[in-house]
């Protein structure tokens, strides 16, 4: 990439920034796993919204059959191995249940 570029686009991170945020720059293969890191954080959060939505008392059976499908479906689209998907959390459970 033109350095230019680069101090263009830096420039315009300065002008936009109000001071709420940090703006950074990273390379290209960094950037993809911060992606599917950031990707697995949001569907994380949805697993646990649907869970906590569960255990209310008065659920339909539809609302709550679709709430319990969210959570698998999220949940396992998390350590599924794709292709073209650069992060994937893996899960130690031989680490998690050792002292």
């Amino acid at each position: 990439m033109d350095q230019s570029v680069l101090v263009k686009i830096l420039e315009k991170f300065r002008e936009e920034n109000v001071g709420n945020h940090i703006d950074y720059l990273l390379p290209g293969y960094q950037a993809q796993k911060l992606i599917g890191y950031q990707s697995m954080r949001q569907d994380l959060i949805l697993c646990r919204n649907a869970l906590l939505k569960l255990y209310k008392i008065n659920l339909d059976v539809v609302t709550s059959s679709c709430l319990y499908y969210t959570f698998i479906a999220f949940y396992g689209k998390c350590f599924t191995d794709a292709s073209k998907c650069i992060a994937k959390m893996s899960l130690n459970l031989q680490k998690f249940f050792t002292k």
